[in-house]
């Protein structure tokens, strides 16, 4: 049984700004203020993640993986596990 000591969190937090960082640099977005900006999400609590400095930090909103594999692809199995590739070959309109 997994508990909370155990979860990756860390690993985790890296593949979600790691995913970030491929929007980005496929010109998606501009940056992490505008994914927050665009999804309503808290700037603070993002930049917190970003800047963790190897700290394990607990606070990625759910809302924001959502938001990575419903609006931009990504693979949940690949941004919560870690497993096969970041970015699956369709997206899921809502």
């Amino acid at each position: 049984m997994l508990t909370s000591l155990n979860v990756p969190t860390k690993e985790i937090v890296d593949r979600f700004m790691e995913a970030i960082d491929m929007l980005k640099s496929d010109k998606t977005i501009p940056g992490l203020v505008y994914f927050c900006e665009a999804h309503q999400l808290p700037k603070t609590t993002m930049f917190t993640l970003k800047n963790h400095f190897g700290k394990v930090v607990k606070i990625l909103p759910m809302e924001a993986v959502y938001i990575l594999a419903l609006e931009y692809g990504f693979s949940l199995d690949w941004l919560i596990l870690g497993i096969g590739k970041p970015k699956k070959r369709y997206r899921i309109d809502a």
